[in-house]
């Protein structure tokens, strides 16, 4: 049997082989399976990030933006199955790649964005 550790490491690493002992429910290797499986995932969170982040998403372009997610989601995969909280840290992220140095101004617009996201999901105060 598949170890849950050894599923989650190959997810986002394509380079990662299909876990030993993965197979359908016939007793064949799931490896197309897992590949479909694998793809899904990141692209469900880059489109997690691109809603999430619209106006990094336009100022990049639609490739590039997409690009970049997919560095981020591989180096900092979600930490809670609650993806309105997914991509707190894509702010900093940008700020530290060196391609995108040229637009400092780009991670201040991310901040701004996750703040609004926090805004929108937080508890309504008692007036």
């Amino acid at each position: 049997m598949t170890s849950q550790s050894a599923f989650h490491a190959a997810l986002l690493d394509a380079a990662t082989a299909v876990p030993a002992g993965l197979t359908d429910g016939n007793g064949h290797s799931a490896g197309r399976r897992y590949a479909v499986y694998r793809n899904n995932v990141a692209v469900s969170l880059r489109d997690a990030l691109e809603t999430g982040y619209p106006a990094i998403a336009r100022l990049l372009g639609r490739e590039n933006f997409r690009h970049v997610a997919g560095l981020h989601l591989r180096a900092s995969p979600p930490e809670t199955p609650c993806m309105m909280l997914y991509g707190a840290d894509f702010p900093d992220f940008l700020a530290s790649l060196a391609p995108l140095a040229h637009l400092p101004y780009l991670a201040d617009v991310a901040r701004i964005e996750w703040g609004l996201r926090c805004a929108y999901h937080a508890a309504d105060s008692t007036p």
